[in-house]
């Protein structure tokens, strides 16, 4: 499957970065771990050269995911005109008893909710999509509860 990620700027920076301290802070600290492990003799009942190969595995296995990412991502521009809600988007939405939230709609690469980050495949994200200003909007919980909010503001 070729779908594009969207990620933010910041999001696109971070894991350049993190790409780049696996393949040479991290790899160079593993090497060092499996060339003091083998010193130690017996590599077969050898715990610390057991370890380190899993670690090696371990960022091995996470350079391929981001590159992965990064060849098929697609930074997030602001929109010109944010007359509708978009990956990219903060949003503002009221619910009926008034409450605001505000989300900021990404995929799911940097979704966290704790940070008000609301993936666009996630149930609110998929129902903001496309949504402008005043619309309303009805969410279902797994446990069948709905909720209805109304969009207040784009950003």
């Amino acid at each position: 499957m070729n779908e594009k990620i969207y990620l933010t700027r910041e999001k696109y920076e971070e894991f350049k970065k993190e790409i780049k301290e696996r393949k040479t802070t991290i790899r160079q600290k593993i090497a060092e771990q499996l060339r003091h492990a083998k010193e130690l003799g017996d590599l077969s009942e050898n715990a610390a050269y057991a370890e380190a190969k899993d670690e090696k595995e371990k960022n091995d296995r996470r350079i391929t995911e981001l590159e992965y990412i990064l060849s098929r991502c697609e930074i997030i521009e602001k929109p010109e005109k944010n007359d509708k809600v978009n990956i990219g988007s903060k949003v503002q939405i009221q619910d009926e008893n008034g409450k605001i939230f505000e989300y900021q709609i990404v995929d799911s690469q940097e979704s966290n909710p704790l940070k008000k980050l609301i993936s666009r495949c996630s149930p609110l994200g998929e129902i903001l999509l496309n949504k402008k200003v005043g619309e309303k909007v009805e969410i279902k919980s797994p446990n069948n509860v709905s909720k209805r909010y109304k969009i207040i503001s784009i950003n």
